[in-house]
């Protein structure tokens, strides 16, 4: 006798605590079928007939950057070290001249740590898709295409001017 109390409290608590999940998921229409809320208390979700599929056309990835990484890839596929520095963090130290009509004149640039890149004519440089266009006496000029929110490329064209005391130096 006492086990069986025992058990009608514990229903009863236990329905108590379920409560209308218990009788919505009973529920039944006239046909005797289940119902729409039992079958979304059965699933967690309604039917997947009711709902609309998502049509992703015409949206922004939001887990795309407004802004591409920076520099642009070599034809190898990799970028260069003078593609991950800003040009104002480049310091031109040397330009050597080359006085024939080959065009071999060579420039140094130097980043904040003292590592010395060497560039030519064509050379990759900058985070926003920069060549070095021309090299003269004193000075290196670099073409580059940045990127802005829209997406957009506008030519910049940066000079980067021997330092006046390395230029005592030649």
């Amino acid at each position: 006798m006492w086990r069986l109390l025992c058990k009608a409290v514990a229903l009863l608590a236990l329905a108590a605590w379920i409560g209308p999940l218990a009788v919505s998921a009973m529920s039944s229409d006239e046909e005797g079928g289940v119902s729409d809320s039992a079958t979304i208390l059965s699933t967690g979700t309604k039917a997947a007939d009711e709902s609309p599929p998502y049509d992703p056309t015409g949206k922004r990835d939001p887990f795309r950057p407004y802004v591409e990484s920076p520099g642009q890839p070599s034809p190898t596929g990799e970028i260069t070290p003078l593609q991950q520095y800003e040009l104002s963090q480049l310091r031109l130290v040397a330009i050597i001249t080359d006085k024939s009509e080959s065009g071999g004149s060579r420039a140094v640039v130097e980043d904040s740590a003292g590592l010395g890149y060497i560039l030519r004519v064509g050379t990759p440089i900058g985070r926003a898709s920069g060549r070095v266009t021309a090299i003269e006496r004193d000075r290196v000029v670099v073409e580059q295409w940045p990127s802005n929110l829209f997406g957009e490329q506008e030519r910049t064209v940066i000079v980067k001017e021997l330092d006046a005391g390395e230029e005592a130096k030649q």
